[in-house]
């Protein structure tokens, strides 16, 4: 057992340090919507995904050169001391310029052709492929989001279930000392509220790794919060979602594209 002034220099550190740690700026807050356009806008993968797309179309320029006409020109100037001449006859004059245009028409190339419609092909799945990214991480900001105003209503419920159980506490021990209860009531009081004071702090904890993850998927350094009231449109029908998922899901149509 430590000494008692030792437990109490130790007690004192944790306070402190954890009140160090509780004065830290409360992250900022963001709409649902907001949310999604920074992700949408700064996220890395998105980014990446768009630089792929770009780089499709680059390979169709190059491959469609090919089949394309070609226009070639050169030129030449030449400068020697002076004129040749022979007879009175200028045979050779001082300065000389040549030039040349030659225009070149392919008539029959299939290769370049087949090279040129497969590179289109690529540029539409990379655009799908772009689609599709923009949708997973839309997807996965708006559950980091939800998650996180879910969160802080588990910390808000576990905030009065902590008080509930201070109270009961402080009521067993007050009706123990006055001789209407007993140790055992105070023991079990006491239990509930060390285990309500974990569970609080296992909360919190979770609400800021929600918020760490929720930062990382906008592209930000830091942690971001969420709003707890999130206002959600009615999800559709049964007919109504598939017919939408088959129309406008990026994954189902990015999946057809790569079949054909």
């Amino acid at each position: 057992m430590r000494p008692r002034p030792a437990r109490a220099a130790l007690l004192a550190a944790l306070l402190c340090a954890a009140g160090s740690a509780g004065a830290q700026p409360a992250p900022p807050v963001l709409s649902f919507a907001d949310a999604i356009s920074r992700a949408l806008a700064q996220n890395p993968t998105v980014a990446i995904a768009a630089k792929e797309t770009r780089r499709a179309i680059a390979l169709v320029e190059e491959a469609r050169a090919g089949a394309l006409p070609a226009l070639t020109g050169n030129a030449s100037y030449t400068n020697i001391d002076h004129n040749r001449e022979f007879g009175g006859v200028l045979l050779v004059p001082q300065n000389q310029l040549v030039a040349s245009v030659v225009l070149s028409l392919p008539l029959a190339v299939p290769h370049a052709w087949v090279a040129w419609a497969h590179a289109q092909d690529n540029v539409a799945v990379a655009r799908r492929s772009e689609a599709d990214a923009r949708r997973q991480l839309a997807v996965t900001a708006g559950h980091a989001y939800l998650a996180c105003a879910a969160q802080h209503r588990v910390v808000a419920v576990t905030e009065h279930a902590l008080a509930d159980a201070r109270a009961h506490d402080a009521d067993a021990r007050a009706r123990w000392k006055g001789g209407y209860g007993s140790r055992v009531d105070v023991a079990r009081a006491s239990s509930a509220l060390a285990s309500d004071e974990a569970q609080l702090e296992s909360a919190r904890t979770a609400l800021e790794r929600l918020q760490e993850a929720l930062g990382v998927l906008l592209g930000a350094d830091g942690p971001f919060d969420a709003r707890t009231d999130v206002e959600l449109p009615a999800p559709p029908g049964p007919a109504e979602a598939l017919e939408k998922a088959r129309r406008l899901r990026s994954d189902v149509r990015l999946a057809e594209e790569r079949l054909v």
